[in-house]
Order: structure tokens, then C-alpha cells, then sequence
């Protein structure tokens, strides 16, 4: 139907060249436009999941200015007037050169000491604690303040006299100096220290200024100009001795990335697109060849960057980079477009026969690829859209617009390939590898479970060295030892965040020595919750209330140790009110350069405390912070570790999802489970050697090489629906075409290794990381779809249709080993009953073997009966006299032969092989119930015969010895005969009709159909008869009644299964259409059966699919049948059925030319409407002329003479003619005139005769006899 349908199309573009130029060129220009609407965004955030905690990050990252922050730094001068020279010079020459890219350059931090001095102190009295005050009431005694009186003194005659003063004036006494001490900032600003107001490395050796950059972090491209003039900035002022200028911010990583994925995109591109075209150069021996098979890629490529552009016009770069790996898809659809094109000649042939397929294949490709758009990564969702637009952009070219302009253009290709391979694998090699490789994926299997994820952020950033270097320079902070932390409180009141601040500073401020806290930079003293400062101030107020007596102590000893009281009012003042200036602590933030960690956005305030913390405390600290509410803990790790969980959960889905509507698809599509799991298997089998393999060599996926899970995947599933295609035409035809596909497979999966191996060169971590994961996926699916699924197809198809058989299908196959279990299940719980059981019961040997053989009788026949598709039945059962002994002796076709016969009474014994007299697990109750040993021969075993007729036991003997292959009786061994003779016992002949079909001579099949079981009178030897005269005598008689017996009961419904099953897994239109017509013609053809009688040479004109010719010859294999059929397709199916013999033959030709052979019998169904009114008769004398003596013209077809229901019959003709093209026609529709065959038939010498056939259409079947 999609054939049909494309081919239909492309015809009518052929036909209208300008409306096909029209459409092509819009569907150009439309798509065109599409690519100048796209967006490259080069964001590297964007190959991260965006799950919860990532958009909480990537938030916070974009309000904040954290990564907008420059440092800059110098070689430090020993004159540090100099230094701040240099570094004032170099602000300015920054300001000048990037006035739009910088701004708020700071080079000295303009910080009142004083000032700074004094709010800290005010600061520190917040986080006094119980303890704290209890501390300072113990420093308040006499002798106390009188030591700290005389210690203030002390350091006021030192070098620091100055800062001491500033100190002493709110705290005489020193009683805050150690909560000032943690609040210091120079102890806590990690690698660097403020000196004078400038900012110097730790060691002093470096001076450092900062600057904010003013672009916005994701436009690359901006920020790549910057870094570039940056760098040419930095290069003209190395020429300055001694000044060593430098810089570091996260824009370069940025910058760094996107300048990498542009230039890995670039090469990878190239080397791929060149070595895939050298490829097909040397494949075609072409140089236009490639640039043919790459038009459908380069649509693809326009169809996806154009569609891309209308639906999503903002695209991940790196998506962009990986989507190269689907060329091989692309090539794949070429090289199946061009191989069926060689072979067919022509364009509309070829969309007519590869439509379907690669409608199939292209629509789980896409599906599969599609399932990445649900997925939480960016990169992920923008390459499941691309993949989705261009693979339906090739397919649709390849289908619709690619024929035409070959046509148009007159593009031919030589096919210089050469096919013919006589070389055939050992069947021994076949079994060892198929035992290696089944073990190998046992393996990588049980190894799939243990895939590797890579969650570590650094491996996904592209660094070069001197960048890393930098990085760990600036920051300070050693990776082997510390970790980072980042605390985030936000409110959407600056006093609720506040609030949060102030819980994670208290909670470490005095602890941070225990908890391995090496930095600790909060804004908490500055700037204080309004509830935290009034309980803080109500605190130390009633403190001091309650010691006013030591404020007086302090003012009347101060002048003893030379000290002035009044120099240290502002204490005195503190005691009685303590105030805090709110806007003082946010001026001193911008001073002290801490006004990167507060932020306001949209109403939501936000302050960040950062936290350096050795590595082995790190859980202790988090621990502690998880009891803050209302805070988020930035932890790099711990965010990878839960998109890691978002990555495995998309790789679960992505099999999962990826799977199900594969799968489904399939079944909808092929209508069969056997075909689905054919075509599905190797997707399946492909995924777990990826996986497997991936974990034993320690390959991990990340946020990136999961797009080849699905691509691989997607390829995997075209990979095996062309092969699977290819094995239907071949089990269809018997045609093997499937060197062709395999040729496309082969250049398709070189083509695509290339394509994705050739990322292994990529130097970016992201795009670096797919080149082995896609080698060995796509490799793995090569091997699985080219070696492994043809061979399991032979196995359960082709390879028995070299038997005679039909394919092995999914639910009898089920069926077939639950039936053999039981019975297997069965024997063991004989075995038990008989050992356990039945021996040591005290009674008498005969009576527990008649036990133990009604047993197995039970057994015989609820096996048989379990078996519900198979019908039974007994004919003339009252001939079994079980009452008198016999020998009996059925024909041998099958296994179930034995159940039949244990079945129909109890007191039946066999007479059994070796293999079966030594088995494990029959032997036990086959010796015990008395079943005799056949090797020993009718002699050896005469007593013991006699021993068991003695007991009322009939005996089983295959007189054949062996089971027929072909249904057929063979010749019989004397051994019953003689037993019969000398015992003088009588035969009972018994007929099995069905084993052989219903369960084949080594096959564990047990399909659908009928046993039906005859017995026949018994015989006797006659006087003077010897052995070999009575065997002989016995075997005509049998055959005899079994040819009577088939044509007795043998009818359509005994060869259905037979029958259908040559149509069986070739197609859901084929099966059905024969299912539909067999089930409605075959009473007709029973009709037809008893019609030919005894008639041996028979001609179907219009055969079909030849189902009518394949029962006339399953039932009588020495009938001469012909099918004929104008259409060369139904032909092809028609003659790879399975034949018995070569008197069964199909010919494709055209009846009014066609040499008409001799015959007795001349079928036409349906068949000379097709013809002009004046090639009908003319047909029919030609046949006269070849029918022999008492021959038969068999006419059905639609008459004239009932006009009423005609118009149906025309209908039905139109809708298989026209429309579904079951049926070729070159003329109009001329249906026949029942008048004028009749006279015909009197004017020739035939009788005639009429019947009706249906009540809606005026078919009615016409039969000639000759006179």
C-alpha cells in the first residue's frame, strides 16, 4: 500500500516535470529560510540533564555574579608604591581598550580601618554565646580588669600603637578579641591577603585586582572576541619587564569550549565526509557516484537544520557536532535506493518495492531517536529533533524526490559488483560459533549490569593545560585535598534570607577548626538579620546592666596604668546601647569587594557563603547544613551524582521506550511475532553486547555518548528490517537477495563507523567520548545482523523448507516444549510412582505392571489431548478387540505414533529400541511394564511375547522398523509376522493418518492438525503363507485402505495448516489474502478435488499465489499440475512452495499466447473477464483442442446474465485491479455470458453445467465435460 502510494506520486511528478520543479524548489526555499532563523548556543551547560537540582544551579549561576568575576594579576614590586603605580596604570589601559566588556575595575579596595574595626567589633557581640558570656563575666572580676587594663596599656607602647587605639576604644579590656580574630577577613580569604588596601597573593609575590565582565555568559561568540583581544592585550604588555601580567575567569572555559566543539565539528566533518567518499569511489569505481548517494544526506542535513528552525530555533552546538552520526542512516537509505534501482531498471519499481521497508525502518529509527526529546538534557532533546527532522527529510527525498531527478538528469550508476559466491560455511563452524558467540553474550549479559557512568563535570569541559593551570593558580585551592562549597540563601525577603545567612554562619563560625573549614567567607557580620541583631543587642544590654559596678571599676583603675577613661567612651557607650548601622555593613561589602555574594532578581534576595573544607570532613559539614532549612548547598560532585541518577533514569527510559514502540511497531507492521522478534532480536542481542563490552574494557557513558545508545539502537533497527527484508523475499521467492542488503549494511556500517569513529580524534572531552562507544555499537551490530540473524532465520525457516517443512512459529514452538515437558515431567513422576510406590507395595508383579501401564496409557493420552490444536479421532473403533490379544502393527511416521497406540487401551505393550530400552528416564517403567526389547529379535523374544498375549496384552510392533519421512508406508520387517505365525495370533493392521504431518520424523515441532487413527480387520496368516508373503501381503492391504482412508477424510481442512503455512512469515499481506481466500474457496476446492477424481494432468489457469494447485498436489502427490499466472510476483511465491515432487510446476505467461499443454483437467477461477469478449471463446477452443478424452473445463467468473449483482462484481474487480493491485489487467473488464458458454459447450461436444456461487455477486462456476 505505501508502495503503491509513493509510486503513485513519483509517477505524477514524472508525468508534471514543472510542478515538480515548483514543489521542489518551495520545499528549498521554505527550508532554507529555516536555517537563517537558527541559533547556535554554544551554553556547555547545555549537555547537562536539566533535572532539579542542575536549573537550581544554573540559576543561581546566572543571577549571581560569580562567574562573570576577572582577575587580573602582576609581579609584585619590592616598592609597593610601585606596584600600586602598575596596577592603577594597568586599570586605566583596561577601561580604554574594553570600555563595553568591563566594568566596576577595582584595584585598590578603599577600606576604613577604623571604620572596619569598629563594626566588627559591634559584629562580633552577635555571636557571643552562653558560654561566651560567661567568660566575660569571669573577666570582670577585679583582678581581671586590672590584668587588662594593664595589657592594653602595654600594647599601646608598641608598633601598633595606632591600630590598639582603635581596638582599645571599644574594648579596653580585650574581652571580643577572639571573636574578632574570627572574623577577620584576611584569615579567611583563602589564597589571598589584603595589604594597604591592594590585594597580594598569599606569599606576596603577585598582586591581584579584579574587574566584572559586561557581556552576556552565553553569547560565545562576544565572548570569544574578548578573550581574543584580551589575549592580544596580555601579549603586548609581556613586553614590559618585570610586569608579567596574566588573567583568569570562567569565561575562558567557556570561550575554550566553544572555539573547540567549532574546530572538532570542522575536522571531524572533513575527514569523514572525504574518507566515505574515497569509500564509495573505490566501491563504485565512480567519482559521481558518491555525490549521488550523498543527495539524500545533504536534503537530510537542510531538512533538519530548516525544520530545527521553525519548531526549536535555538540549537545546542555540541547537538550539532553529534548529529554527523546519523550519515550512516542516511547512506543507508541511498544504497538501498540505488541497489534496487540497478536491479529493477526503473525508478517507480524501485519506490514500489522499497517503500515499505524503508517507511518501516526510517519510522523505528525516528521513533527511537525521538524518545531523546523527553529526555533532561538539552543537548540530548535538541539532537533527538534534529535526528527526528533529517531522517524524515532523507526518506522523503529519497522516495519522492530523489527518483525524479534522476530521471531528470539521466544519472546512471554501473554496478560493478559481483555477487556470485559459491563458498559455503561448515556446518560444524557454524554450530562452534554459534556456541561461542551465545556464550560470549551470557557474558556480556551478566556484565551489561555493571556499566559505568562518568559523572565528573571536568571530563565533559575541554581544559587546555595552561587553562588548568591558571585555574588552580587563581583559585588557590588543592583538588587532591579540598572541596568547594557553595551555600545559597534565598527569600523572597531580604530579612528571611538574611535570616538563613545568619543559621549557617552561627553554625560553623566557632567550629570551624573541628569541622576541616580551611576558608570561610560569609556576609552574616555585615549584614545581619533585623531579628538577630535585636536579640543580640537586648543581650549584651542586660548583660551590662547587671555588671554596671565593672564599668566603674574599669574608669577608676584606667588612670593607675597611665590610661585616659575617656578615650574609651564609645565603650562605655556600647554598654548602655548598642546600635547597628545597617547601611554601614552593606557600604563596608562593596569595599571589602564581598558584593558578588548578595544578589536581588525578580524580587528573590539571595547570599552565598563560601566554604573550603578539607575533603575527609565534607560529609560532616553537609550533614550539618541538610538541618538549615531554606538553603541550598552548591557541591559540584554531589550535583553530577544526581544528574547521574537523571542519566541513568533517561538510559532506562531510552531502552525502555526505545524498545516498546520498536517492538510494537514492528508486530504492527509485519502482523506476525515470528518476523517481529526476528527483526527485533538483533537490536536487543546488538544492545547487551554494547553494554557488556563497554563494561568489561571500561568504557563509561556520560551526559553525551547516550545519544549513541539510541542512535546505534535506531541504526540497529534498519540494519535488521533491511536484513529481515531480505530473508522474507527469500523465504517469498526463494530468490536470495540477500547479498545486496548485506553489501548495504556492510558500506552503510563502514560509512557510519567512519562518521562517528573519526570523533575519536575530537579533542573535546564531549564529543571525544562517542567515538568508542559508536565503533563498538555499530561493529557489534554488523556482526549480529550480517553472521548471526540470517543463520537463526534459516533455522527456523529456509533451512526447513529444504525438508519439506514450514516454518517453525512462535506459539506452537511454545506449545510444541510445553507439550514435550509434560510428557518428560510425566515419566519422571512414573518413575516415582514405580519406585516408590508401586515396588514396595505387596502385591502380585501383574497386577502393579497393569497399574503401572494404565498409567502410562493416561499418560499417552492426556499428552496427546494437551495438545488442543490438534484434532483426533478414531475411526471404526469397534475393529479393536483388546479382549482377544493381537499383534498390531501400525504404519510409522512419527514419535506420537507411540502415544497413539498407548493411548487407545491399557493393556497395550511395544516392542522398543535400544535408545529407548536404555533411557533413564523411560527404561524404569518400560521394563517394569513388561515392554519388550526389539534388538533381540522375534526369535529372542517369542517366550516373552507369548508370556504377555498370556496376560492379556496386545503387542505393538512398527513393522517398518523405522519412522517414513515422507508419510508414505515403506517396506515391513518379517518379526511380526513370524510372531503371528508361530503363536498363532492374529494382525491388526491400524492406519495413522496426520502423524506425519502434525509431528515429522525429527522434529520437535507439533503443529496444527489431525490424527486420525483406522484400524483395519484383522489377518491371519494363510495356509502355506510364508513370512515374507504375509509382510507383503499386509503392506498392499495397508497401503491400499490409506489411500481409500485419505480421500476419505483427507479433505481441505486436513491440509489447511499444510497449506497455509507456504505463505506463512512472507508477509502480512500475503498470509492474509491467502487465509481470506482459502477460507472462502475451500469447500469449493474439496468440490473441485472430488471433481478430478482419479484424473492426473492438470492445468490452473490464473494460479495466484497457486494455493489451489499446492492442495490438488499435497493430495494426490502423482497428479501433473500446472499453475499458470500473467503476474511473474505471485508467480515466484507460487513456485517456492513446498513441493513434494516435481509433478507440482508454475509458469509465468500470458494466456493468449501461452503454449497450451495437454491435460485433463483446465481450471479458470476468475480468470477470463481479463480478456476481450473475442479472445474468450478463442481461449476455450484452444483448450478444446488440448483437453484429453472425459476431460473437464472448470469455468468460475462473473455472467451478464444476472445484471443486479454484476455492479458487485465489477466492484470487487476495480478495488483488487485499480486500486490495491492485487490483480495485473491490461484490458477492461469483459465478464462472460453464461448463454454463450453454454452453446459453446453443445457446438464442442461438452456437457454443461451451472451452479451458483453467490447470493451478493454474480459468480457462478461453469463446468464442461467432455461427452
Amino acid at each position: 500500500m505505501i508502495g503503491q502510494i509513493c509510486a503513485r506520486i513519483v509517477e505524477f511528478f514524472l508525468k508534471k516535470r514543472l510542478v515538480f520543479w515548483g514543489s521542489f524548489t518551495l520545499v528549498l526555499g521554505f527550508l532554507l529560510y529555516g536555517v537563517s532563523k537558527l541559533k547556535i548556543n554554544e551554553d556547555l551547560y547545555a549537555i547537562f540533564p536539566q533535572g532539579k537540582e542542575f536549573k537550581k544551579f544554573n540559576d543561581i549561576v546566572q543571577k549571581n555574579k560569580l562567574n562573570k568575576q576577572v582577575v587580573f594579576s602582576i609581579k609584585a614590586q619590592e616598592d609597593e608604591e610601585l606596584t600600586l603605580e602598575k596596577l592603577e596604570q594597568l586599570k586605566a589601559d583596561l577601561e580604554k581598550r574594553f570600555p563595553k566588556e568591563l566594568k566596576d575595575i577595582e584595584v585598590v579596595k578603599p577600606v576604613d580601618e577604623g571604620a572596619l574595626i569598629a563594626f566588627l567589633q559591634k559584629s562580633s557581640v552577635r555571636n557571643l554565646t552562653d558560654q561566651d558570656y560567661e567568660l566575660l563575666q569571669e573577666k570582670l572580676q577585679p583582678d581581671s580588669i586590672a590584668t587588662g587594663l594593664k595589657r592594653t596599656a602595654s600594647l599601646l607602647t608598641g608598633s601598633n600603637a595606632f591600630f590598639i587605639s582603635k581596638l582599645a576604644a571599644n574594648d579596653p579590656l580585650g574581652l571580643l578579641y577572639g571573636q574578632l580574630k574570627q572574623l577577620n577577613p584576611n584569615t579567611d580569604s583563602g589564597n589571598y591577603v589584603v595589604k594597604v588596601g591592594v590585594v597580594y597573593s598569599r606569599d606576596e609575590q603577585y598582586a591581584f585586582f579584579f574587574g566584572t565582565i559586561d557581556l552576556n555568559q552565553k553569547d560565545t561568540k562576544k565572548l570569544g572576541a574578548f578573550a581574543d583581544r584580551l589575549e592580544h592585550f596580555k601579549k603586548a604588555k609581556a613586553k614590559e619587564k618585570g610586569l608579567n601580567f596574566d588573567y583568569f575567569g570562567t569565561f575562558q572555559i567557556a570561550v575554550e569550549n566553544a572555539k573547540q566543539v567549532k574546530y572538532d565539528t570542522f575536522l571531524t566533518s572533513v575527514i569523514s565526509i572525504s574518507a566515505i567518499l574515497l569509500l564509495l569511489v573505490f566501491y563504485y569505481r565512480s567519482i559521481l557516484a558518491p555525490f549521488y548517494f550523498l543527495l539524500p544526506g545533504f536534503f537530510g542535513i537542510l531538512s533538519g537544520a530548516g525544520l530545527v528552525g521553525y519548531l526549536h530555533p535555538e540549537i545546542s552546538a555540541i547537538s550539532l557536532a553529534t548529529s554527523s552520526v546519523l550519515l550512516g542512516i542516511v547512506l543507508d537509505y541511498s544504497f538501498h535506493f540505488f541497489t534496487h534501482l540497478k536491479h529493477l531498471g526503473s525508478v517507480v519499481k524501485t519506490v514500489k518495492e522499497i517503500s515499505s521497508p524503508m517507511m518501516l525502518g526510517s519510522f523505528t529509527t525516528i521513533a527511537a531517536l525521538s524518545a531523546l526529546l523527553f529526555t533532561n538534557s538539552v543537548v540530548l532533546q535538541n539532537f533527538g529533533l534534529i535526528a527526528l527532522c533529517t531522517l524524515s527529510g532523507s526518506v522523503l527525498f529519497t522516495l519522492l524526490f530523489l527518483p525524479v531527478l534522476i530521471e531528470s538528469l539521466h544519472i546512471q550508476i554501473k554496478d560493478n559488483r559481483n555477487y556470485k559466491n559459491n563458498y559455503k560455511l561448515n556446518k560444524t563452524f557454524i554450530r562452534v560459533s554459534f556456541l561461542l558467540i551465545s556464550l560470549v553474550s551470557l557474558v556480556f549479559l551478566y556484565k551489561s549490569t555493571d556499566v559505568n557512568f562518568d559523572s565528573d563535570m571536568n571530563n565533559l569541559s575541554f581544559h587546555t593545560p595552561e587553562l588548568k593551570q591558571k585555574e588552580k593558580f587563581y583559585t588557590g585551592i588543592n583538588p587532591n585535598t579540598d572541596k568547594k562549597l557553595f551555600v545559597f540563601s534565598s527569600a523572597p525577603t531580604m530579612e528571611k534570607a538574611r535570616s538563613q545567612n545568619d543559621a549557617v554562619y552561627k553554625t560553623f563560625i566557632a567550629t570551624k577548626e573541628q569541622n576541616g573549614i580551611s576558608e570561610f567567607v560569609s556576609l552574616a557580620p555585615y549584614l545581619p538579620s533585623g531579628q538577630t541583631l535585636k536579640e543580640s543587642e537586648k543581650r549584651w544590654s542586660d548583660f551590662w546592666n547587671e555588671n554596671r559596678e565593672a564599668i566603674q571599676e574599669i574608669k577608676e583603675l584606667s588612670p593607675s596604668y597611665g590610661l585616659n577613661p575617656a578615650g574609651f567612651q564609645p565603650f562605655f557607650n556600647s554598654t548602655e546601647s548598642l546600635s547597628f548601622n545597617q547601611q554601614e555593613g552593606e557600604q563596608l561589602v562593596k569595599e571589602i569587594g564581598l558584593s558578588k555574594f548578595v544578589s536581588e532578581d525578580h524580587g528573590l534576595h539571595t547570599y552565598v557563603t563560601s566554604i573550603t573544607v578539607k575533603k575527609d570532613k565534607q560529609e560532616l559539614v553537609k550533614e550539618q547544613l541538610k538541618k538549615i532549612d531554606g538553603i541550598f548547598v552548591l557541591d559540584i560532585s554531589e550535583m553530577a551524582k544526581s544528574m547521574l541518577n537523571v542519566v541513568k533514569q533517561d538510559f532506562d527510559y531510552l531502552f525502555l521506550f526505545s524498545s516498546l514502540l520498536v517492538f510494537f511497531s514492528l508486530l504492527v507492521i509485519y502482523g506476525r511475532i515470528e518476523l517481529t522478534l526476528f527483526a527485533f532480536f538483533p537490536m536487543v542481542l546488538g544492545w547487551i553486547w554494547i553494554l557488556g563490552i563497554a563494561s568489561i574494557f571500561d568504557i563509561p557513558f556520560n551526559f553525551i555518548n547516550i545519544i549513541v545508545a539510541t542512535f546505534i539502537f535506531g541504526l540497529g533497527d534498519d540494519f535488521s528490517i533491511f536484513t529481515t527484508d531480505g530473508l522474507i523475499q527469500q523465504a517469498r521467492t526463494g530468490i536470495n537477495s540477500l547479498k545486496s542488503t548485506q553489501s548495504g549494511i556492510i558500506l552503510s556500517g563502514i560509512a557510519t563507523i567512519i562518521g562517528t569513529g573519526v570523533l575519536i580524534f575530537a579533542k573535546h572531552p564531549a564529543i571525544h567520548s562517542i567515538g568508542a562507544i559508536s565503533v563498538i555499537g555499530i561493529g557489534s551490530i554488523m556482526l549480529i545482523t550480517l553472521y548471526v540473524q540470517p543463520r537463526v532465520y534459516n533455522f527456523f525457516v529456509l533451512n526447513r523448507k529444504k525438508k519439506g517443512r514450514g516454518p517453525i512459529t512462535f506459539f506452537y514452538f511454545i506449545y510444541s516444549l510445553l507439550l514435550f515437558f509434560y510428557f518428560f515431567v510425566g515419566s519422571l513422576i512414573l518413575n516415582i510412582l514405580l519406585i516408590f510406590i508401586l515396588i514396595p507395595t505387596p502385591m502380585k508383579r501383574i497386577h502393579k505392571r497393569n497399574i503401572l501401564n494404565f498409567c502410562i496409557s493416561k499418560l499417552a493420552k492426556s499428552t496427546l489431548y494437551a495438545g488442543v490444536h490438534v484434532k483426533k479421532k478414531v475411526v471404526d473403533q469397534h475393529k479393536l478387540d483388546y479382549k482377544n490379544p493381537s499383534v498390531i502393527i501400525p504404519n510409522h511416521t512419527s514419535f506420537l505414533d507411540i502415544l497413539v497406540v498407548l493411548m487407545l487401551h491399557p493393556k497395550t505393550i511395544i516392542m522398543v529400541k535400544k535408545w529407548v530400552y536404555n533411557s533413564p528416564i523411560f527404561a524404569p517403567f518400560i521394563r517394569y511394564g513388561g515392554y519388550l526389547f526389539a534388538e533381540e529379535g522375534a526369535e529372542g523374544n517369542l517366550d516373552e511375547v507369548k508370556n504377555r498375549i498370556d496376560q492379556g496384552y496386545s503387542i505393538v510392533i512398527f513393522p517398518e522398523g523405522t519412522r517414513s519421512s515422507d508419510g508414505e508406508i515403506k517396506r515391513f520387517h518379517k518379526g511380526a509376522f513370524y510372531i503371528s505365525k508361530e503363536l498363532n495370533i492374529p494382525i491388526q493392521p491400524l492406519l495413522i493418518l496426520g502423524n506425519h504431518e502434525v509431528n515429522p520424523k525429527n522434529d520437535l515441532m507439533i503443529n496444527q492438525g489431525q490424527i486420525l487413527v483406522k484400524p483395519l480387520d484383522r489377518l491371519n496368516a494363510l495356509e502355506g503363507e510364508s513370512y515374507s508373503e504375509f509382510s507383503k501381503r499386509a503392506v498392499k492391504i495397508m497401503r491400499a485402505e490409506m489411500l481409500q482412508f485419505r480421500r476419505e477424510y483427507a479433505t481441505t481442512s486436513f491440509y489447511t495448516r499444510k497449506v497455509i503455512e507456504n505463505y506463512l512469515l512472507k508477509g502480512p499481506v500475503l498470509e492474509w489474502y491467502v487465509r481470506v481466500k482459502w477460507a472462502m474457496e475451500r469447500k469449493n476446492f474439496d468440490f473441485y478435488n472430488g471433481l478430478i477424481d482419479s484424473r492426473k494432468h492438470i492445468v490452473d489457469v490464473g494460479c495466484g499465489y497457486g494455493y489451489l494447485s499446492v492442495f490438488l498436489h499435497y493430495f494426490d502427490p502423482s497428479r501433473t499440475i500446472v499453475g499458470m499466472d500473467y503476474d511473474e510476483d505471485k508467480i515466484a511465491v507460487a513456485d517456492n512452495c513446498i513441493k513434494k515432487s516435481d509433478r507440482l510446476s508454475f509458469q509465468t505467461a500470458d494466456i493468449r499466447s501461452w503454449d497450451l499443454p495437454e491435460a485433463d483437467v483446465y481450471f479458470f477461477n476468475d480468470v477470463i473477464h481479463y480478456l476481450r469478449p473475442g479472445e474468450q471463446l478463442d481461449l476455450l477452443k484452444r483448450v478444446q483442442a488440448q483437453l484429453g478424452p472425459d476431460g473437464i473445463i472448470v469455468i468460475r467468473d462473473g455472467i451478464v446474465e444476472f445484471q443486479d449483482r454484476l455492479k458487485n462484481t465489477k466492484l470487487t474487480e476495480i478495488l483488487s485491479t485499480k486500486w490495491f493491485k492485487f490483480n495485473k489487467t491490461t484490458n477492461d473488464l469483459s465478464f462472460l455470458s453464461a448463454k454463450e458458454i453454454e452453446r459453446f459447450a453443445k457446438e464442442n461436444g461438452f456437457g454443461f453445467e451451472l451452479i451458483e456461487h453467490s447470493s451478493k455477486t454474480s459468480n457462478v462456476l461453469m463446468i464442461l465435460k467432455r461427452l
